[in-house]
């Protein structure tokens, strides 16, 4: 009886489909053109939390991972990140064998319990498999991460106009500036602050009174009457 034999080669295929896919073309403006950077600052200005589920996720892995380094005579390094606001997790090993029912399931969840993965060769002929976890999130409403977004994309006029976005902003963003320039209106005539400080200001303490980020335009907006109230007494 013959064996049977299954071989496809897609490298070309692959390779023709990225060379001619627009998304490339759009994915390499959004670097190029500052929107991702632009994006990344504003995100990383917002106050953030540990994620409890995301802190035990990582810590699981970290501790059957390290078990398995051990086993192999591999190497391990974790790091929680508070510049990048990220939790990895970097595995070292002579080789890349799953081979029982625990490191079976130790692969199942490495890809339950982390946000990406990659498994590349290392120069030395082992493997390198790198984990990483969200383990932070931003204190701030969809809404505000959409216009945040939004505003990013929309000071590179060529990738807007890649993506197929309008001058115009939609309403349930345009609603969302409305509001947020306006505290900063209110809080700048009222107090010799500049709108920078006062932005950040009023992100970290609605942070400190929402740590959910369920509420975090209505905190936002005590925390302006707050700052308001505080320069007054700063006055008299």
């Amino acid at each position: 009886m013959e064996n049977i034999i299954y071989e496809k080669d897609y490298k070309e295929e692959h390779e023709r489909a990225a060379h001619d896919s627009k998304s490339v073309e759009i994915f390499k403006q959004a670097f190029s053109g500052g929107m991702m950077q632009r994006y990344a600052d504003a995100m990383d200005a917002m106050p953030k939390v540990i994620v409890p589920e995301y802190r035990e996720n990582y810590e699981y892995l970290l501790r059957k991972c390290d078990a398995m380094a051990k086993r192999t005579g591999g190497s391990i390094r974790g790091v929680v990140n508070y510049q990048k606001w990220e939790a990895t997790i970097d595995l070292f090993l002579p080789y890349a064998e799953f081979d029982c029912p625990e490191d079976l399931t130790l692969l199942r969840e490495m890809a339950e319990k982390s946000h990406y993965i990659n498994i590349q060769a290392t120069e030395n002929g082992g493997v390198q498999i790198h984990l990483y976890n969200y383990y932070f999130k931003e204190l701030v409403s969809e809404e505000h991460r959409q216009y945040l977004e939004y505003d990013a994309i929309m000071q590179d006029p060529e990738l807007a106009e890649m993506l197929g976005i309008p001058a115009e902003m939609p309403p349930h963003l345009e609603s969302l500036a409305d509001f947020l320039n306006g505290l900063l209106d209110m809080v700048e005539e009222a107090t010799p602050l500049d709108r920078t400080t006062i932005f950040k200001a009023l992100l970290t303490r609605a942070a400190e009174q929402d740590q959910d980020g369920n509420n975090i335009l209505e905190t936002m907006e005590q925390a302006a009457r707050d700052l308001i109230e505080e320069n007054k007494e700063l006055d008299t």
